[in-house]
């Protein structure tokens, strides 16, 4: 059983992540 509440802040939380490692990423190479 899947809560779409606990599934929407996961997704959020993963684009999240995934836009830090691209900040990250384009810091560092900068």
């Amino acid at each position: 059983m899947k809560d779409p509440v606990l599934v929407k802040i996961k997704e959020t939380a993963t684009q999240y992540k995934i836009q830090n490692i691209i900040l990250f990423v384009s810091s560092v190479r900068g």
